[in-house]
């Protein structure tokens, strides 16, 4: 008995070690990260897939990036290292002809997989680079549960990005042929940069965005966390910060796109996209912060854990960025993510940037290196303990990070936006989740910090804005004109004054809750429940009639756009008024003449019904078959799949379909209720937006 006692205590305390040093980051691991030096400053001259058109996304990997041109593959394994590269397949042969000037080097990076694959690039037919790259080796059950906790960087599964750099020096005065060529694999975002001479001025500034997963801001300035304490107290710091979601993907949509989730088609309560939601969401192209700053030359990545930006996800879209690196839920996340933006910096040979850094170190599970483990607040209040101490182990590696930038001499001439996404709520109560549930101060108050040395005086402003601010703002800051269409504010005048802007009213939308904020209230509209007023601060009167009143005056509709598919095989539709419609591409021979579009051969056909139009469409030919309806967007996402005679109606609207052909009347719906071969009838509330697949078959 006494040796089985002995047996079990060395193993609970062999066990205690291995978690405390191995599932915890181990406090003495070292990020590797290069000399600072000093940059010369460069520019992007030539880029390749800007100026070539014949590239087809294929494979698993492969999603059309609607956002900067050529493919968004991603390449590795999820819960571990994903890179999404803006790429074009290798498999056909690229050529073009360029004037080298002194110091130009070609950058770019090459991507494998499934196989082996072959990479070369010749200059005037000569082979200059000739590199073959192989999948890396499969990771079984033992890595996965046991092994991957002994190292500290990520390995690559499932496919491998290596980056290079070929100099062009030799050729410099010359105009060459260069010819990129292969097999298997994909080239990504191959670019030429070339250095900017003494007389030439590089407009625009670099510009760093750091999210903290989860960060409160009643966290911020109280001396807890030094560097971020620093960002604030020398920087514009707005201390009643909200995020208008309270979840990770809604609030980076605010955040990115300026825009709210609700109208682009994207349901800030679901986790899920739909494809067709997705379809829309690309088609549309509406514009984000990384495309914008991509078109007046800035080279732009994302690092961090963050599954929201890959498009290649069920739960993610492509924001723009050229470069998204992905550490899902590393222990040594914090520190490998300095080291990787130091390694890209160092890289991108001061070409001006747009690097978005998400550290999720404060995401839960809380795990900080035991060394800034507080006892005595472990058992005051154990789970809030690890969250802070996670939340300042990240702290440590932004300090590094602003002293690498400064001893490269990048500091003066970057803005450095500090935000959380969402907060993160302690006080539990019926099984909800720390975020992502309630409109709760805890939940979506952030901090929201600008920081630009030498040009942003230091202020603390007191009145509330959103992160839906952060992309004019940036914009104005940086000397970019911002696109049509962005919502929030543009705070550049009163964050350079040190000045508190004028208050207006925030709108709040995420899962289970939306809501609004204005002169000191908050209103919190919730899916089967009666809305509810609070004071958060302040000492204004306002009704909840007028709150109500301005909330639906500034929350904007659901988007009234119908994507229709048909798939045929030869026929004619026709549409009236023909205006109503935009088509916006297929497959197939189609032809368009006088409000008909004529279909000779197999194939399909997009097209986008636009606001404000009741359209008649006709189908004839032959045979069809009414396959499907879907509902993406509302309350509630349903599918129905009837038969071939089945009638469904609509209220204001109907559908028939029969063996001659369907004629349908499309309106704008405002309830849609189905009855005729269901159980029981079912309220779907508001819905604005369907698709109707049709397929036409001969016998």
């Amino acid at each position: 008995m006494k040796k089985f006692l002995l047996l079990a205590i060395g193993v609970a305390l062999l066990w205690t070690i291995f978690f405390l040093f191995f599932v915890f980051p181990n406090p003495f691991f070292k990020p590797e990260v290069p000399e600072a030096g000093k940059f010369s400053k460069s520019k992007v001259a030539y880029d390749v897939i800007d100026n070539i058109s014949h590239y087809i996304c294929k494979g698993k990997w492969a999603r059309k990036d609607f956002l900067n041109g050529g493919c968004q593959v991603s390449l590795g394994k999820y819960k571990g290292l994903v890179e999404s590269k803006r790429a074009i397949p290798n498999d056909k042969t690229i050529s073009f002809y360029y004037f080298v000037k002194e110091g130009d080097i070609l950058v770019f990076s090459a991507g494998t997989g499934k196989s082996k694959a072959g990479f070369e690039i010749l200059i005037n037919d000569k082979t200059v680079f000739k590199r073959e790259l192989n999948i890396p080796p499969k990771r079984g059950w033992l890595y996965h549960h046991f092994l991957k906790y002994f190292y500290f960087h990520p390995v690559w599964q499932n496919g491998i990005w290596k980056d290079f750099v070929l100099s062009l020096g030799q050729w410099a005065g010359k105009e060459v042929k260069i010819t990129l060529k292969g097999r298997g694999g994909f080239w990504g975002n191959p670019q030429i940069i070339e250095p900017v001479m003494d007389k030439e001025k590089i407009i625009f500034p670099n510009l760093i965005m750091i999210q903290v997963d989860a960060l409160r801001a009643d966290l911020v300035g109280k001396g807890i966390f030094p560097n971020i304490d620093r960002l604030a107290k020398e920087g514009a710091f707005f201390v009643n910060a909200h995020s208008n979601g309270n979840w990770t993907r809604p609030s980076n949509i605010h955040q990115f796109f300026a825009r709210f989730n609700r109208e682009i088609g994207l349901n800030p309560e679901k986790f899920f996209i739909p494809p067709l939601a997705k379809e829309i969401f690309y088609r549309r192209k509406f514009p984000s912060i990384p495309s914008v700053l991509k078109k007046h030359g800035y080279r732009t990545i994302a690092i961090g854990d963050n599954i929201f930006l890959h498009g290649y996800s069920t739960l993610g879209i492509d924001f723009g960025f050229e470069d998204v690196v992905d550490m899902e839920r590393e222990r040594y996340q914090s520190p490998l993510i300095y080291e990787k933006a130091v390694k890209w910096l160092k890289k991108n040979n001061g070409v001006p940037f747009f690097m978005f850094l998400d550290f999720n170190q404060t995401h839960r599970p809380y795990r900080p290196p035991i060394n800034l483990i507080s006892i005595k607040g472990l058992l005051k209040d154990y789970e809030f303990e690890l969250y802070k101490d996670s939340a300042l182990y990240t702290d440590i590696y932004i300090g590094k990070l602003l002293k690498w930038l400064e001893s490269a001499g990048l500091l003066k001439n970057t803005l450095i936006v500090l935000n959380a996404d969402h907060g993160e709520r302690f006080r539990f109560y019926r099984n909800l989740q720390p975020h992502g549930e309630t409109l709760l101060e805890e939940e979506i108050r952030v901090p929201l910090i600008f920081y630009w040395k030498g040009k942003i005086k230091s202020a603390k402003l007191q009145t509330p804005v959103s992160i839906i601010d952060i992309a004019k703002t940036t914009a104005s800051l940086i000397g970019i004109k911002y696109p049509k269409g962005w919502r929030g504010r543009d705070l550049s005048f009163f964050i350079l004054e040190g000045k508190n802007p004028p208050e207006e009213a925030i709108i709040l939308e995420g899962r289970r809750s939306k809501g609004l904020i204005f002169k000191g209230w908050k209103l919190i509209l919730k899916k089967g429940r009666n809305e509810t007023v609070r004071r958060i601060y302040g000492n204004s009167e306002v009704s909840k009639k007028e709150l109500l009143e301005k909330f639906y005056s500034l929350y904007p509709p659901q988007p009234d756009v119908l994507l229709t598919r048909f798939n045929i095989k030869q026929g004619e539709i026709t549409i009236s008024p023909f205006s109503s419609v935009e088509i916006m591409g297929g497959k197939g021979k189609i032809k368009t003449q006088s409000g008909k579009i004529t279909l000779e051969d197999k194939g399909f056909l997009y097209f986008i019904l636009r606001n404000g139009f009741t359209p008649l469409i006709n189908f004839k030919g032959g045979k069809l078959r009414f396959t499907q309806m879907e509902i993406p967007w509302g309350e509630n996402t349903i599918k129905l799949t009837p038969d071939l005679r089945r009638k469904i109606h609509i209220p204001n609207a109907f559908f028939y379909a029969d063996r001659e052909g369907i004629t349908v009347a499309v309106i704008p719906l405002l309830n849609f209720v189905y009855s005729p071969q269901f159980s029981q009838e079912k309220s779907m509330g508001a819905v604005k937006s369907i698709l109707i697949e049709w397929g036409y078959m001969k016998k």
